[in-house]
């Protein structure tokens, strides 16, 4: 969701509190909801310092994988002149940014996105968290080279991760985008139906299936709490599950703090690469599942 858009993410985000500390009692959740609300990994975005951010718009691992482009509207092909790279894949995608990035996010931050199906989840979802946990929802359009704007998602903030190494958030995509995305040729409001045009199946990517990263204090349990009120299963061993997707984390809050891994499913190995601190490596014997580390400072 970090294709450029009219509202500012961190003006949002610093225009309501700047710290959370998250009740106990949240951490309960209510069964009953949350069985009839289901979110799913949208994307994964990871900022990249400048000689592992120039090593991998120069060179060749990300395209190895998947289908890049410099994102919405258009997907056009990425120049030298852009600082944020999108991976695409049948369900979700990656965004690799530099440290010039016009979000103006810091080397080292990682932002984990969410997502609804259906939008009226996320009606539900909202009502469901506001009583224990700090919301902030943004309505958000396509301003850029349109001749009026475009209705694209709503998303829930939390602003809790405001500051620290990690932002988490949950949006819903607007019934009325895909179709002007697609100029009245697709429609729906799930993940597979923005990323059906870009999705390249001749590459080898599939989808990302594992997330690792740090994160502590009020902010893991402001993820624990996001998760389990929306049919993630916790376990000790691999961390949060939904069928689909692992979410794990390590106990470190900083920004810049430890390694970060994104799994992934591919079709076909590739080979092991490396750019800077970023490695693209096999986890599996059969090469169907690689992952990207990423080394922090």
């Amino acid at each position: 969701m970090r294709d450029q858009f009219s509202v500012s993410r961190r003006a949002v985000l610093a225009a309501v509190a700047a710290a959370l500390v998250v009740p106990h009692r949240m951490l309960m959740g209510d069964d009953r909801q949350k069985r009839d609300l289901r979110t799913r990994l949208n994307h994964v975005y990871i900022v990249l310092d400048e000689e592992s951010w120039m090593q991998i718009r120069n060179g060749s691992m990300l395209e190895a994988l998947g289908a890049v482009d410099a994102g919405l509207p258009k997907f056009r092909p990425a120049t030298a002149s852009d600082h944020v790279l999108y991976v695409r894949g049948v369900h979700t995608y990656l965004e690799i940014m530099g440290p010039q990035n016009r979000f103006g996010e810091p080397v080292g931050r990682v932002g984990i996105g969410l997502s609804v199906d259906v939008p009226d989840d996320l009606d539900a979802l909202e009502n469901l968290l506001r009583p224990t946990c700090t919301v902030e929802r943004v309505h958000q359009e396509v301003t850029w080279d349109v001749e009026s704007p475009q209705p694209w998602m709503d998303t829930l903030w939390f602003p809790c991760f405001e500051g620290a190494s990690v932002a988490v958030w949950v949006s819903a995509y607007h019934p009325e985008f895909v179709r002007w995305l697609s100029s009245g040729k697709r429609h729906g409001t799930r993940r597979e139906d923005f990323l059906s045009s870009v999705y390249d199946p001749g590459k080898p990517l599939v989808d990302l299936r594992r997330i690792e990263f740090p994160v502590g204090g009020d902010q893991k349990k402001c993820l624990d709490h996001i998760l389990r009120s929306t049919a993630w299963e916790a376990d000790r061993a691999s961390g949060w599950g939904n069928g689909e997707t692992t979410i794990r984390t390590s106990g470190r809050a900083e920004v810049n703090a430890g390694a970060v891994t994104v799994g992934m499913d591919l079709q076909r190995p590739v080979a092991a690469s490396h750019a800077g601190r970023v490695s693209l490596l096999p986890r599996s014997r059969n090469g169907s599942e690689h992952s990207l580390d990423f080394q922090q400072r």
